[in-house]
C-alpha cells in the first residue's frame, strides 16, 4: 500500500498542478481552492463590467466610419477619438502616429459589418472581443480604469501593447502613466523637406497654397532646422488659448489655418523649450511673437496631461 501511493505522486511529479492537487496536504488543497473560487467571479465580473463600454465603443465607430462617407462636415477619426468620452486619450494619440496607408488600425480591415457583438474575454479579463454580424471579423477592445471610470484604452492594433492593464489586489485593472514623449509622425520629417527644397531652390516660400504666409528668412533657422517666417506676426485670442496671426497678403488667419501649411515641430524640440515658446493645440509662438510651427496632435494631447500652462499659454512639463 505505502508503494502504491509513493508510486502515484511520483507519477504526478511531471505535472505540476496536478501534484498540487493530488500530493499536498489537504489544507492547502482546500486553500488553492479557494483562491481559484475567488479569482473565478472577479474575472467575470471585470469582463461583465467592460463589455458594454467596448460593445458601445466598436458600434460608436462604425457609426463613425458612415458618418464620414456621407456628410462633408464629420470630424476626421483623431479628432472623434479625441472628443469620445469613452476613450482614453492614449489611443488617439496612437492613431495620430499610425500611417493610414497600411489600413484602419482599429478594424484591420477593408470592409467591415454594419454592427459588432460581445463575444466575451478569451484572452484577459479587461480584453472584450466583440464580432461582425453577419461578417468573419473579430476586434479586442481593451478596457482600464481611468480616474475611476472604465475607458478603452487600446484598440485593433493602437496601444494594445502599451496599454498592458496592471491587476491590483482589489481586483481593478488601471491604465499605466508614462512620461515618455510620443514618437514624432513622419509628415514632420515631410514638411521640413518640403521648406529646405525651397530654400535650395531660392524660393523663399513654403507649399504654394500657403506662400501667402510662409515666406521665411534665407539665411536663419529656428533652432538650426525650421524655417524662420517673416511675414507672420501672432498674439493670443483675448480670453481664449488660442492664437491668431497677421500676415502680409491675405490679413489675419486663425492658429488652425496657419498649421496646416507650416512645419512641424519635434516633440523633443517642443519640450526643450518650455519656457521660451507659448502653444496652443494647433500652434507654438516665440516670445517675440513669430510661429516657431504647428504642434503634433499626439504632442498636444501628451502636454495635456503632462504639462502647466500660464496665462499665456507658456509651459513646463513633468520630468
Amino acid at each position: 500500500m505505502r508503494n502504491t501511493t509513493r508510486f502515484q505522486c511520483i507519477s504526478l511529479a511531471s505535472a505540476a498542478v496536478v501534484l498540487a492537487a493530488g500530493c499536498s496536504k489537504p489544507h492547502e488543497r482546500q486553500a488553492a481552492a479557494s483562491v481559484q473560487a475567488a479569482q473565478a467571479p472577479v474575472a467575470q465580473d471585470t469582463c461583465s463590467q467592460y463589455t458594454p463600454i467596448a460593445a458601445d465603443f466598436i458600434n460608436l465607430y462604425i457609426r463613425h466610419l458612415h458618418d464620414r462617407e456621407v456628410a462633408a462636415d464629420a470630424p476626421d477619426t483623431y479628432a472623434w477619438l479625441k472628443s469620445n468620452a469613452l476613450v482614453d486619450p492614449a489611443v488617439a494619440s496612437a492613431y495620430a502616429k499610425v500611417d493610414l496607408m497600411d489600413g484602419d488600425p482599429i478594424l484591420n480591415a477593408q470592409d467591415y459589418p454594419e454592427s459588432f457583438d460581445p463575444v466575451g474575454c478569451p484572452e484577459a479579463p479587461d480584453i472584450v472581443r466583440v464580432k461582425g454580424n453577419g461578417m468573419d471579423l473579430s476586434v479586442d477592445v481593451r478596457i482600464a480604469l481611468v480616474d475611476g471610470s472604465p475607458k478603452v484604452v487600446g484598440v485593433g492594433s493602437l496601444n494594445m501593447q502599451e496599454a498592458s492593464a496592471v491587476i491590483t489586489p482589489g481586483g481593478e485593472s488601471v491604465a499605466p502613466s508614462s512620461t515618455t514623449v510620443p514618437a514624432d509622425s513622419p509628415e514632420v520629417m515631410r514638411r521640413l523637406k518640403v521648406y529646405d527644397d525651397a530654400r535650395n531652390r531660392r524660393e523663399y516660400t513654403g507649399p504654394e497654397e500657403a506662400s501667402h504666409y510662409t515666406g521665411f528668412d534665407p539665411s536663419a533657422k529656428f533652432l538650426g532646422k525650421y524655417p524662420v517666417y517673416t511675414d507672420l506676426d501672432c498674439e493670443m485670442n483675448q480670453g481664449e488659448k488660442s492664437f491668431w496671426c497677421a500676415h502680409g497678403k491675405m490679413g489675419e488667419a486663425t492658429d488652425v489655418e496657419v498649421a496646416e501649411h507650416l512645419t512641424l515641430l519635434l516633440n523633443t524640440d517642443v519640450l526643450s523649450q518650455q519656457g521660451k515658446l507659448a502653444c496652443s493645440e494647433h500652434l507654438c509662438i516665440t516670445s517675440e511673437g513669430k510661429a516657431a510651427g504647428a504642434l503634433q496632435p499626439a504632442m498636444w494631447t501628451w502636454m495635456r496631461e503632462h504639462c502647466r500652462f500660464d496665462e499665456r499659454n507658456y509651459y513646463q512639463c513633468d520630468k
